[in-house]
């Protein structure tokens, strides 16, 4: 059995397979503020899936930055008790398994460019909008080489308070901004402006990645019209000819597909069929 984890700032969602290619069963819950109270919970939920059939590998994917020496964790504004937690090596002693930990967006950036919306196209930008906002570029199938990670929700949009594309466009900046949550956020005029912010945040990327196709992804694109965003992008462009943009296509299961697909590359797993 293998075990793959988005552990993200709102929910916490943990699945099982059996030879490493498809998802048999997927278990989600709030995730846990508490550190503690977190692996608790994925190596209970990790325990119902696989039945305590030994598992194999585990592959997690968390908001913020990922030291891939240390296997240490950074940034995540969501889950301040996860951060600089030894997340790999508690999950490995839980789970009796090595452990590989990796930043969720780069995860779903994953999902989506072997099994969803950038399927056959060589270079995918991919972006999502949720909690937080974060994103990866994919190339030929494999995440871009980089020095430390992706964080595109960090760069800054508005100059003068160096508000960054996050800040602007976000579960939390909605939160902030609007004292309600995306869900239950109303009106044109806010909905217009996020969509305004996030089409620079785009526009942006793509100058960033050069890529053939940007998808976006997350919860809030649920409540973000896509022919508007798609308009916004255009406008934003002199030349004619620019990448695709596409909604993402697998939804809240991006993360865990995308950790599938980065088992097969960083494991020595086998039958897995390769998309």
């Amino acid at each position: 059995m293998y075990c793959v984890l988005d552990i993200g700032g709102t929910n916490l969602r943990v699945g099982v397979s059996r030879d490493g290619a498809a998802l048999q069963a997927i278990k989600i819950a709030p995730t846990p503020k508490r550190f503690t109270d977190g692996v608790a919970l994925i190596q209970t939920f990790a325990r119902q899936l696989t039945r305590d059939k030994k598992i194999k590998a585990v592959v997690a994917g968390m908001p913020g930055q990922i030291d891939q020496r240390s296997h240490r964790h950074s940034g995540a504004g969501n889950l301040p008790d996860w951060s600089g937690k030894p997340i790999a090596k508690t999950l490995s002693r839980l789970l009796h398994a090595p452990v590989l930990l990796e930043n969720d967006a780069l995860l779903a950036a994953l999902g989506e460019a072997h099994r969803g919306a950038g399927r056959g196209y060589p270079i995918v930008g991919y972006l999502t909008v949720s909690t937080g906002l974060g994103g990866a570029k994919i190339v030929d199938g494999k995440p871009d080489a980089n020095a430390f990670g992706f964080e595109p929700g960090a760069h800054i949009i508005e100059s003068k308070k160096l508000q960054t594309l996050e800040s602007l466009v976000s579960g939390a900046a909605v939160l902030r901004r609007h004292k309600k949550s995306a869900a239950s956020l109303s009106g044109a005029a806010a909905w217009n402006e996020l969509t305004r912010c996030l089409a620079m945040g785009i526009h942006n990327a793509i100058r960033f990645w050069s890529p053939d196709i940007m998808v976006i992804g997350g919860g809030l694109m649920k409540r973000i019209a896509m022919p508007r965003l798609q308009r916004e992008v255009r406008n934003l462009f002199t030349q004619p000819r620019i990448p695709k943009i596409k909604k993402a296509a697998l939804g809240d299961r991006a993360g865990l597909e995308g950790a599938l697909i980065y088992l097969h590359q960083n494991f020595a797993v086998k039958k897995i069929d390769r998309p």
